[in-house]
């Protein structure tokens, strides 16, 4: 059910930029990499939805509670890098 959740909130508030794949769009990065699957932690992604990074486009999301970052990010890290089987 979390990973369902997380899916849901990353369909309203990620896949307008990032794709409902998650592959990214051109200018906004796919976040099925190997640099986010496997180099960033939980902690990393989880930091970068509080802070985000407004250089780079991408909006905080300290508005949301902690608990749906946190299903976002379970959600993200289920996904698997683009091209693999899981």
């Amino acid at each position: 059910m979390p990973l369902q959740r997380g899916r849901n909130l990353f369909l309203d508030h990620c896949a307008s930029c990032h794709r409902d794949n998650a592959e990214g769009n051109g200018k906004k990065p796919s976040l099925r990499t190997p640099r986010i699957q496997k180099e960033a932690s939980e902690g990393d992604l989880h930091w970068l939805l509080v802070n985000g990074n407004l250089g780079r486009g991408m909006p905080s999301w300290s508005k949301l509670p902690d608990e749906q970052r946190w299903q976002l990010v379970a959600y993200l890290k289920s996904l698997g890098v683009e091209g693999t089987v899981r």
